[in-house]
């Protein structure tokens, strides 16, 4: 259990680095990501684009997540269908996506 968002800071400056604006964004953790500069839409499974998604729930754990400016609850194995793409680049903790 190495995932609590504490990669947030890297994760700002691997989207500055890459110019990338907005993110498709499911993270473990509790601080809003827009306290780190990070400009995200909560990742949905219509998705398109840059996404990046921490390995808890990438593995299927459940927990709270970001969504209309809030925290609610994102039940386990949620995220499941994104272990059918490859990762584009990791960032810590979290994995980097490019969704069609």
């Amino acid at each position: 259990n190495v995932d609590w968002g504490q990669d947030l800071i890297r994760l700002h400056e691997y989207l500055e680095r890459e110019r990338i604006d907005v993110v498709n964004l499911a993270y473990f953790g509790r601080v809003n990501p827009n306290v780190y500069g990070i400009r995200f839409l909560p990742l949905e499974r219509d998705s398109h684009g840059i996404a990046v998604i921490s390995a808890s729930f990438l593995m299927g754990r459940p927990y709270l997540g970001w969504k209309d400016g809030r925290m609610r609850w994102v039940p386990s194995r949620t995220y499941e269908w994104l272990r059918g793409y490859k990762p584009v680049a990791r960032v810590g903790s979290m994995f980097v996506f490019d969704l069609p």
